[in-house]
């Protein structure tokens, strides 16, 4: 049985397809999850290069437990992701695709904040396709960003009490195809940075949606690259198309 990862994805500027992958895992033991990881790291790599994009990163101790999904790093500065994909993404709508997608962005959280405090500590290191064995130290790589990734084809809006910050670093909330797409545009580590900088300035009720970066960026781009005054989303989504209701 093969399972299989497909991902569309979507030019923000003129709303047309631009791609669509398939990952197929021939080995029926692994998780939907681990092929989408290997699919992110490859797609990133394009936009930006091989020697930015570091996956599965591990801690050097027998634990080999995990650090993150993936890590992007500029000038030791890092980007660490948190990666959640469904087995089946059709097969949850409305009220239980919510609870799924809250309960597994409390998971990539725990992560996050595992990995956040421990990279600090701890030596770790992944296996690069390019670059083989590298290592990095405790501290070398000062985490300035981290994402959680969350499959879903519907938007929705997490929970009040989720975290926009934490150890004093912006956490951002990504639906997988949206974030596919903010690489695909700013392609580079350096104006994805400043992208998420100036994000950070925006209302919960907006970083705590997922499904709607298209319109974010779109709001973006209007505004030559910055997030004035915005109160609400429904102020950004009137603005870049006055036709939709949320």
């Amino acid at each position: 049985m093969m399972h299989k990862l497909q991902i569309g994805l979507t030019n923000h500027s003129c709303g047309q397809a631009i791609a669509c992958r398939t990952v197929q895992a021939l080995d029926n033991k692994m998780q939907r999850t681990d092929w989408a990881e290997i699919y992110l790291e490859k797609f990133s790599s394009f936009p930006l290069t091989w020697e930015n994009v570091f996956r599965s990163t591990e801690y050097l101790d027998k634990t080999k437990k995990e650090v993150v999904d993936l890590l992007l790093v500029l000038r030791n500065e890092g980007i660490f992701i948190s990666l959640k994909c469904q087995e089946d993404p059709r097969k949850r709508r409305g009220d239980n695709l919510t609870k799924w997608i809250n309960k597994k962005a409390k998971d990539a959280l725990k992560q996050l904040k595992g990995g956040i405090r421990t990279s600090q500590d701890r030596g770790y290191w992944c296996k690069h396709p390019r670059r083989g064995k590298v290592f990095f130290r405790p501290k070398e790589i000062q985490i300035t960003q981290a994402l959680v990734l969350i499959e879903t084809l519907e938007v929705v809006r997490l929970a009040d009490d989720f975290t926009v910050e934490m150890e004093a670093i912006p956490i951002s909330y990504f639906s997988v195809n949206d974030f596919l797409n903010i690489l695909n545009e700013l392609r580079t580590i350096k104006a994805i940075q400043r992208y998420l900088k100036g994000r950070k300035s925006l209302p919960q009720e907006v970083l705590t949606t997922l499904g709607l970066e298209k319109t974010i960026y779109e709001y973006y781009i209007l505004n030559n690259g910055i997030f004035p005054n915005i109160h609400d989303l429904s102020q950004i989504v009137s603005e870049v198309n006055p036709t939709t209701i949320i």
